[in-house]
């Protein structure tokens, strides 16, 4: 098994490594659909400030629902292992669920990390752990994807 595949685990895991464990565990989440500066931003940001990184990605399925019917673009398996693969990251697991709460809730996280976009957006789980929110990259997949269809029209800035 390869050092990526190691670190590819079950929500189950997650909360079982984080309750067993005296290390300060910092979680995220996300899509993660096309890989983009912002992200390295985040698992950087987050990896400076706690020992283990639980990344959580969205099961297709919601992704769909969150943001269409043609996304993702890449499927939930290729999307954890480019994750798995940045230094930053610890550990990757899949969760089904629309609202990142409920992992928030299960995990109990010292950290939770989030970009920018989402402040005040999270008063739930601002009530159950310490968020540290990082300023929004501008790069997103979806305005990658945006850009890519309309022929490179678009520039990031």
């Amino acid at each position: 098994m390869s050092s990526i595949e190691q670190k590819l685990i079950t929500l189950e895991k997650a909360v079982a490594l984080s309750a067993n464990s005296s290390a300060k565990i910092g979680l995220t989440n996300g899509c993660f659909d096309i890989f983009h500066g912002g992200h390295c931003d985040l698992f950087e940001f987050s990896r400076e400030n706690c020992d283990i990184l639980l990344v959580g990605l969205n099961t297709d399925s919601i992704i769909k629902i969150r943001k269409g019917k043609d996304r993702p673009i890449n499927c939930l398996h290729e999307r954890m292992k480019v994750v798995a693969s940045n230094k930053d990251v610890d550990f990757v697991f899949p969760f089904h669920f629309e609202n990142a709460l409920y992992i928030v809730e299960k995990i109990l996280p010292d950290v939770y990390f989030q970009g920018d976009e989402y402040r005040g957006l999270l008063s739930a789980e601002e009530k159950i752990t310490n968020i540290m929110y990082i300023e929004k990259n501008k790069s997103s997949s979806s305005n990658t994807i945006d850009r890519i269809l309309s022929g490179y029209e678009k520039e990031d800035k």
